[in-house]
């Protein structure tokens, strides 16, 4: 299956799993990433561009119907999702039911819509699908890779908003809108149309045509990338330390206003503690106990209460045991929106936080004596500083709010803030995210990222307001935050791109004649192998791995290409009689004891052939333990020429009519036998003879019946001797016998009277027949004392005088005693 087809078929899958997801309503699918949503429109448009792709394997007409079909769809689909997103409409078309059915749609007004950056996918991969099939000129070629290009780095722009947060830095909202599935998807998307479209015709046009100029443009590629990869990591470093500060600077100015508004609450509370605990107030609870209703009395606590109007509070009044008012200065506040009650911040002491238009703190204090409460006194106090601190957020950024809230029916029951004149209340979680205030109110203390109520992207501090059952929080819009991120960004990318720019002209003025170069010594080096019939090898000798040029599949008889295959399989062509001499230059090689080695073996080709071939070879490579590592070298074909040789050789060492050696090589052979009869003390021979009235053959028959007679005589004289036995012609009728490892002279005796017997016969002659018959002279050596190839064969010759003189068609045996020999004995051949 094409690498493209499985890839479609994958995408394809992925998407009709998740509109299934949405029509059987199954949260499982439709959520298969925690924080991640694909909507029903974007799962549609994967499940046809990955249909698309896997149309692959279809016939090359329907194929192209296929893939105009989906790419007609899918830039239809982006592009009318788009115009909604321009125009502010509504076309119907972004399944608005079906995804209220199964999210809560917050503030979104358009639930299941697709992100402008996702329409402007699909609208990419559309074009990609429409283009290529179809694409002829130079123009359209480069369309069609821009557009697959364009795609890619789309996704990987989506996906580095992920890992780097762009979409906050950049204030990006469309960005931060593709979800990392779909920004995935998008990728698969690029490398499938990429393996789809590069096996078209017209992709065989090359933009770039010279290899200098593809290794130029490698090269500022790769500097580019390592370029931005330095300064991605740099401005991630720079992001990090600044998001740290910006943390610690938050949460440092919330523990501030923490402080400063549990102060203003504070001294509030004590201020109506301290009137309700004075002695005489208490008296004065004590006397209306008695006397009830007595006037006196409560006109001292009304000039009480109206005293403590000039410490800031508005109303105050004193209530006895059963709730009924004793005196008061002031009117209580008839409504507020906003009542945080503050349960658990002083024991015997109650308060409530309101709001008329400034915060405003209802106290309530025990009157106790000797133990028995008597009553309260109840005041409500205008905190002027704590609407200060709510307001004042001159020493942060222009986005800064802070909050004061509490719990009431389930939700956030907030105090107005900076952005929000009026009391509100809110649910704890927005967008499937706890706000920071719901951290705070459970007594957490920390720092948060995320989106607020408003639907934006803050940096929120939180923090519990001691333990008085509220919560803090101080955030501030992240948009405002990275600002000055935003303005060093600009200047990072300008840096990268003039870098790389000034990288890529140093590489091309400086790089491309070196290339050039290269490539011009690697054409002239291809040609000159080609015309050597060199072919080169690579050895990783660690791993075994050998790399083979084009031609070593030629020497062996098969089509041109380049091998890789291992140092055991190559060892498995060689010839066994080659392989020890081979092993032995190899190991040399690699122990360092030779610096390069150079020998003549054999192959067997894909036929099953021996070939001759001249392997170099030479260490390029090794450890510091002096190891090799790597080696390299050639393999030539010498099949002709070693095999001239060989013939040469032969003919140099044999007899041209016969086959059989020659003298010199007689010789060669004799001395070495002697060389091992002295060394084992071994018994053996040599046989003199020629053929007896020959020439009456050549004079009758002529000379061509002489050549039949003689090859005969060799062929018999073969016949009868051992495998390991030497027969040599050395020229007319001479011929010699070497009998090496005689167990006695008997056995050599034996032979010589076979070979006698065996010309008896008559010989065939073209059509006619020749009786002949041999003499031979035999003469030992049992390797006892020191004996000369002369002196030997000069022993067996003079036998084979004898026994012609005997009457021929007989051997003789001579003795090795040159200087006093022995009378020879005759023996008859039978």
């Amino acid at each position: 299956m094409r690498p493209s087809v499985l890839i479609g078929a994958t995408i394809a899958a992925a998407g009709a799993l998740m509109m299934a997801g949405w029509l059987l309503e199954v949260q499982a699918i439709v959520r298969v990433l925690p924080g991640f949503l694909m909507v029903f429109n974007t799962a549609l448009g994967f499940a046809v561009a990955g249909g698309a792709l896997s149309a692959g394997a279809l016939a090359p007409g329907r194929r192209k119907a296929a893939q105009a079909g989906a790419g007609l769809v899918l830039a239809t689909l982006g592009a009318l999702v788009l115009a909604q997103h321009v125009l502010g409409a509504s076309l119907g078309i972004d399944w608005p039911g079906l995804h209220t059915r199964m999210i809560d749609p917050g503030s979104n007004p358009s639930p299941g819509r697709m992100s402008p950056a996702t329409c402007v996918g699909f609208m990419l991969v559309g074009a990609v699908l429409l283009l290529a099939p179809r694409a002829r000129g130079t123009a359209q070629m480069l369309a069609v890779r821009v557009l697959t290009a364009a795609l890619a780095l789309l996704g990987l722009l989506a996906v580095a908003g992920y890992v780097l947060d762009l979409p906050d830095i950049l204030d990006a909202y469309w960005l931060a809108q593709v979800s990392l599935p779909t920004a995935m998807s998008f990728i698969l998307l690029a490398l499938g149309l990429w393996l789809d479209w590069r096996g078209e015709p017209w992709n065989a046009q090359r933009l770039i045509r010279g290899e200098d100029d593809r290794i130029a443009l490698a090269g500022t590629l790769v500097l580019a990338g390592c370029i931005v990869t330095t300064g991605t990591v740099v401005f991630w470093l720079m992001l990090s330390q600044m998001e740290h500060m910006l943390a610690a600077d938050l949460g440092f100015a919330l523990k501030s206003r923490r402080a400063m508004v549990a102060g203003v609450i504070q001294r509030a509370v004590e201020q109506a503690a301290d009137v309700g605990a004075r002695p005489n107030i208490q008296r004065l609870y004590g006397v209306l106990s008695e006397r009830p209703g007595d006037a006196d009395t409560q006109a001292f606590l009304k000039t009480v209460a109206a005293s403590t109007l000039k410490s800031g509070f508005s109303v105050f009044a004193f209530v006895d045991a059963e709730g009924r008012e004793l005196a008061r200065a002031g009117d209580f506040l008839a409504a507020s929106d906003l009542r945080i009650p503050l349960p658990q911040a002083f024991a015997g002491r109650r308060a409530d936080l309101l709001w008329d238009g400034s915060f405003v703190l209802d106290v309530r204090a025990d009157v106790v004596a000797g133990g028995i409460r008597l009553g309260e006194a109840r005041g409500q106090h205008r905190l002027a500083e704590l609407g200060s601190v709510m307001t004042d957020t001159a020493d942060l950024s222009a986005t800064s709010e802070f909050g004061l809230c509490g719990l009431r029916a389930g939700k956030l029951h907030c105090a107005p803030t900076r952005f929000q004149p009026r009391v509100f209340d809110i649910p704890a979680v927005a967008g499937g995210n706890r706000l920071p205030m719901s951290y705070a109110l459970e007594g957490y203390t920390g720092v948060l990222k995320l989106a607020d109520y408003r639907g934006k992207r803050v940096l929120a501090a939180y923090t519990p307001l001691g333990a008085t059952g509220a919560g803090l929080v101080l955030k501030a819009d992240l948009s405002d935050l990275y600002a000055p991120i935003r303005e060093r960004l600009g200047y990072l990318v300008l840096t990268l791109v003039l870098a790389s720019a000034a990288g890529g002209w140093i590489l091309r003025s400086s790089v491309r004649p070196l290339a050039r170069r290269l490539v011009h010594s690697e054409v002239r080096l291809r040609m000159a192998l080609e015309s050597s019939d060199l072919a080169v090898w690579d050895w990783d000798v660690p791993s075994g791995r050998v790399s083979l040029s084009e031609h070593w599949a030629a020497v062996l008889g098969g089509v041109p290409q380049t091998i890789d295959t291992s140092s055991g399989e190559l060892a498995r062509l060689m010839h066994p009689g080659d392989m020890a001499a081979v092993g032995e230059q190899v190991s040399a090689l690699l122990k360092g004891t030779i610096s390069h080695y150079a020998i003549d073996h054999r192959v067997r080709t894909y036929a099953g052939e021996w070939k001759w071939i001249r392997s170099r070879g030479r260490v390029v490579e090794r450890a510091r333990d002096g190891s090799a590592l790597r080696a390299t070298g050639t393999n030539v074909d010498i099949n002709e020429r070693k095999v001239s040789e060989l013939q040469l050789a032969h003919r140099a060492a044999h007899d041209v009519l016969t086959g059989l050696p020659n003298r010199g090589l007689f010789h060669d052979r004799l001395d070495r036998a002697l060389l091992r009869s002295r060394r084992g003390r071994a018994l053996m021979a040599v046989i003199y003879l020629d053929v007896d009235k020959f020439k009456g053959v050549n004079d009758t028959l002529g000379h061509a019946a002489g050549d039949a007679l003689l090859k005969e005589f060799a062929a018999r004289l073969t016949a009868c001797v051992r495998a390991t036995d030497t027969v040599a012609r050395f020229g007319g009728d001479e011929f010699a016998v070497i009998l090496e490892g005689l167990g006695a002279r008997e056995d050599g005796l034996r032979i010589a009277a076979a070979i006698v017997a065996a010309m008896r016969a008559p010989f065939a002659l073209e059509g006619k027949a020749a009786s002949v018959s041999a003499s031979a002279g035999i003469a030992f050596h049992d390797g006892a004392a020191e004996c000369s190839i002369e002196a030997l064969l000069e022993a067996a010759d003079q036998a084979l005088y004898e026994a012609k003189a005997a009457g021929r068609d007989r051997y003789c045996v001579a003795s090795l005693e040159i200087s006093a020999p022995e009378e020879p004995t005759a023996v008859d051949g039978e």
